[in-house]
């Protein structure tokens, strides 16, 4: 399979703020030059503590941050880094999808479970009937195992797994080609995380999915990742397949975290 996502040399700066009034302004390089390729199907899980760079790194591939230099190119001939506006990621929008860490704060409260999820197809530019989007509402529901009778229910009247449950639907509903997850399961608790992981490899296989996963903890993403980046003070500073990481950690951040779990 070919390289649905490369990136390469990429850096993103943040402004840090401080002394009187955020007067003073500092630069921040939350990435440095990081480059890689993703392949088509392809579960990639980036380790690393918080402050390492890895949800700024995803955000910038969802178009969320801004990037500073460098290059983010999907299916060879989007640079997602290059756009500027909606238009130009009009054709690709549907493609990209990303879920949250904090689900409950993710999903808008105001809106019922059957909007949150049916959302995406109103905004795609396609024409769909109503009869279309309940069809696929349901079926979406259906597949990460939600109850029919969550439409009427808000996300408040959810579980902290099921909204997670929720933001996968909704984030699937658009048969996206890469799903993006910013440590989905990491405010869940560990018997709900387990369920969340299992539910996330089931949509994999059945939806064809390629993944980027992100988190703190080296045993979940060891679990559901083909390869692993060790990510540290915006550098990628370890890659291999999860196998070796675990067997034969090189640098030593790797290897604390790789001790930490025995």
């Amino acid at each position: 399979m070919g390289n649905i996502l490369e990136v390469k040399n990429l850096n993103i700066e943040y402004d840090v703020r401080s002394g009187f009034l955020g007067c003073n302004i500092k630069k921040n390089l939350a990435v440095k030059k990081v480059s890689f390729d993703l392949k088509e199907g392809e579960v990639l899980g980036i380790i690393g503590e918080s402050g390492s760079g890895k949800s700024s790194l995803i955000k910038a591939i969802a178009g969320i941050n801004k990037v500073k230099s460098g290059d983010i190119i999907y299916n060879e001939k989007y640079y997602i880094s290059k756009f500027k506006g909606k238009e130009e990621w009009k054709p690709i929008r549907s493609d990209i999808q990303m879920i949250f860490q904090n689900p409950s704060a993710s999903l808008d409260p105001n809106m019922t479970i059957y909007d949150i999820i049916a959302e995406p197809l109103l905004y795609s530019g396609k024409k769909y009937s109503k009869k279309q989007i309940d069809d696929e509402v349901d079926i979406m529901m259906k597949n990460v195992c939600l109850h029919p009778s969550f439409k009427t229910k808000y996300s408040e009247q959810c579980s902290g797994g099921q909204n997670q449950r929720v933001a996968i639907a909704r984030a699937l509903i658009q048969k996206p080609k890469i799903l993006l997850c910013d440590e989905p399961v990491s405010a869940l608790d560990v018997s709900t995380q387990a369920h969340i992981m299992n539910l996330l490899k089931d949509m994999k296989d059945k939806f064809d999915l390629t993944i980027i996963f992100i988190s703190h903890d080296l045993n979940v993403v060891h679990y559901i990742a083909d390869n692993i980046f060790v990510m540290y003070k915006g550098e990628i500073i370890e890659r291999d397949q999860c196998s070796e990481i675990y067997r034969n950690p090189k640098h030593d951040y790797t290897k604390m975290l790789v001790n930490s779990l025995l």
